[in-house]
């Protein structure tokens, strides 16, 4: 692998941090020559917002479980996507900004500013990570774990109320179908459609249009539907298979793991036949469901489990 650019997910950035049993001078000092390797085959490493939010909710609570292995994760984090002689990191665009930006090329300044003070935040907690430090920066931090919660509060809810009750109104629970054949083999037709597909494409559409302040009965709408198909094939095919086990089994998206799926949605907006960043970008995960997803959407080659990607760094 040469002139490429690669995002860790949330899981990646842990494992490597518990395959130095958190210790976290090794781990910097690893990480340190990790980056030296990628120097030298022209790799850059991108930070994105979604598992900057994951691993800063953890720290939210001292006495959360996964807090020691998401601080780890953090310090790992800046230490990896540090830009060359500077004290930023190189954080890559989320997805409502990479999807106003190639819909309307509209700059979603917002966000983009919250990413800095988050990145701000992180090199604050990376040159001083004493539990005292941190504890001074608890509330800014807490307003990044409310911020998370709310995000896959929301998701579940638009799930329930657009999916389950959209396929059976009278629904009380996650399996909306299970006495209806009828429509269940209706729906898993539809889903299974390029229809289907243009559908939540478009859906996309219009909250971009939303952001960006344009009325969407102003835009070819078949047309930029089609521009996200063909950019981001890989998160759209995710969302169809989360609607595919609602209606085939049921599916309850307020466990833990389920409503991750949010976040798993805007990572693999970086797996696409498009080069967004002047390089082909590669994410490093394990995680099953974002590998079956890039398979579906024709990118399984961008997405590499850490082990293989350390051992194709070193080789």
């Amino acid at each position: 692998m040469r002139n490429a650019s690669v995002i860790f997910d949330t899981n990646a950035y842990i494992e490597f941090c518990e395959n130095y049993d958190l210790n976290i001078n090794l781990v910097l000092h690893e990480i340190e020559n990790l980056r030296t390797k990628e120097r030298m085959l022209n790799i850059d490493s991108f930070a994105a917002p979604p598992v900057l939010l994951e691993l800063f909710a953890h720290l939210a609570d001292p006495d959360d479980p996964f807090y020691e292995r998401c601080k780890c994760s953090l310090l790992t984090l800046y230490r990896h996507t540090t830009i060359e002689n500077s004290l930023d990191i190189r954080i890559i665009a989320d997805s409502e900004s990479l999807l106003a930006r190639l819909l309307f090329n509209y700059e979603y300044r917002e966000l983009i500013q919250k990413w800095k003070e988050i990145a701000n935040l992180l090199a604050q907690i990376y040159n001083r990570p004493d539990e005292n430090n941190i504890a001074r920066m608890r509330n800014d931090i807490r307003q990044i774990s409310q911020y998370v919660q709310d995000e896959e509060n929301q998701f579940v809810s638009d799930m329930f109320d657009f999916v389950v009750k959209g396929l059976n109104s009278s629904a009380t629970d996650w399996a909306p179908l299970v006495n209806d054949e009828v429509t269940k083999t209706r729906f898993l037709r539809f889903i299974n459609s390029e229809e289907a597909i243009m559908d939540l494409a478009k859906m996309y559409v219009i909250k971009t249009c939303s952001i960006a302040g344009i009325r969407h009965s102003n835009v070819d709408m078949d047309t930029l539907a089609e521009k996200v198909k063909s950019t981001f094939p890989a998160a759209l095919k995710l969302y169809m298979s989360i609607l595919k086990r609602i209606a085939e089994t049921g599916c309850d998206i307020t466990q833990r793991s389920r409503r991750n799926w949010i976040w798993d949605i805007q990572l693999l907006f970086y797996v696409t036949p498009t080069t967004l960043i002047n390089k082909e970008i590669f994410l490093v995960s394990s995680d099953r469901d974002i590998i079956k997803a890039a398979e579906m959407g024709g990118r399984r080659n961008n997405v590499i489990r850490l082990n293989d990607y350390l051992n194709l760094i070193n080789s």
